[in-house]
């Protein structure tokens, strides 16, 4: 399966979760990561560029409960019901804190409106992945085997 990540961090350079993820993911043949940090995007460019891909990816820090800003202005101005119907969709979201930090309930309600993006897309929803804080390399490494399927 033909998969891009769409990293959304509005600082990829200062983030070493971000970079260890990445270095792992980017050796698999069929990933492409493509990384959002700032405006101005093209967003017929992104449009046209995730059409070739069968599974998207979005990855993103999670910044109270939500993704960042930049994540929204993309989402807001790249997705369209028509374009995406039956692609894969997954998220993959880091975290700072370990996951006793965070409640179980409000990270499924993170899921809950990606359900909603995906119904409206005609995305086909996978599992999201979440990588808490603290986690050590192996969770990145299952991760990479669920990518390679």
């Amino acid at each position: 399966m033909k998969t891009i990540i769409v990293l959304f961090h509005p600082a990829p350079d200062k983030s070493h979760r971000n970079a260890l993820i990445q270095s792992h993911l980017q050796q698999l043949h069929n990933i492409t990561y493509h990384i959002i940090s700032q405006q101005p995007f093209d967003p017929i460019y992104e449009q046209t560029l995730l059409k070739q891909f069968d599974r998207i990816i979005f990855q993103y820090p999670l910044y109270n409960y939500n993704i960042p800003g930049i994540g929204k202005l993309y989402l807001d101005a790249v997705l369209d019901k028509k374009l995406f119907r039956n692609k894969w969709l997954r998220i993959i979201i880091t975290t700072g804190q370990p996951r006793m930090f965070y409640k179980t309930k409000l990270i499924q309600t993170v899921f809950k409106s990606w359900e909603c993006v995906s119904e409206l897309c005609g995305f086909v929803f996978e599992d999201p992945f979440v990588l808490f804080g603290l986690q050590k390399e192996s969770k990145i490494i299952e991760l990479k085997k669920i990518l390679k399927r």
